[in-house]
């Protein structure tokens, strides 16, 4: 109606055909971008919670390379995604030399505290690097949600599982973002553990551990992906 009238008012009986092309299509310009802002505000007005979600959830990614702990790390990890995806059950696993670990949880029902090697589920992340929907596998993590890879130089580190909403999928770009920080959530383990990994080769170097100590703490340490 606005172009409409717009037209209307501009053009007279008499103008030539560039001036009739012209002002419909600056019309069409000026009035698209006006539409695209009116159209933000009003995503950011009905869709404030979610956008805040998001906006929390990378704002978690870009920060957790600044986390000290492992433990504080994964904590962190699955009470973020937890409360802002609003995902009922978060779980993180981290690959040992005989199998994936479960190292924390948040929700229930308790998924396997420890899962094989090639369980389908984590040969299918290995293969692709990307998510996985569990519904579409045989793995011991059931069939609910979906499995993000902790990828990090081709080695799979782990993995984070984030169950189903109760009647409701995850958008393509959920799956998107969740996928981002699980993958920030490996580089960032990387990281802590590399950094673990020096400081027993120091103190192993300096005569500061006991010998059983140091077989422990080897133990501790020797995951394939601390060796790639």
């Amino acid at each position: 109606l606005l172009e409409s009238l717009i037209e209307r008012t501009t053009l007279g009986h008499g103008a030539g055909l560039l001036l009739e092309l012209a002002v419909p299509l600056g019309l069409g310009a000026a009035l698209s971008t006006v539409h695209r802002r009116i159209e933000a505000v009003v995503e950011r007005f009905f869709f404030r919670h979610q956008y805040r979600a998001e906006t929390a959830l990378r704002r978690f990614a870009e920060e957790c390379a600044f986390i000290t702990q492992p433990e504080n790390l994964f904590d962190l990890t699955v009470e973020q995604i937890a409360h802002h995806a609003g995902a009922p059950r978060v779980a993180l696993y981290e690959r040992t030399p005989e199998a994936y670990i479960r190292i924390r949880q948040h929700g229930a029902p308790a998924l396997p505290e420890q899962v094989a090697t090639d369980d389908l589920a984590f040969v299918g992340l290995r293969a692709r690097n990307a998510e996985l929907d569990l519904d579409d596998t045989q793995s011991q993590l059931g069939r609910d949600g979906y499995a993000f890879p902790l990828m990090l130089r081709g080695t799979l580190l782990g993995a984070l599982v984030v169950g189903q909403r109760p009647g409701e999928h995850y958008a393509a770009d959920e799956r998107a973002l969740l996928f981002h920080v699980a993958h920030e959530v490996g580089a960032a383990l990387f990281a802590l553990r590399a950094r673990e990994s020096q400081a027993f080769v120091r103190a192993l170097a300096q005569g500061i551990l006991k010998p059983e100590d140091a077989r422990a703490q080897a133990i501790k340490l020797e995951t394939t992906w601390l060796m790639a």
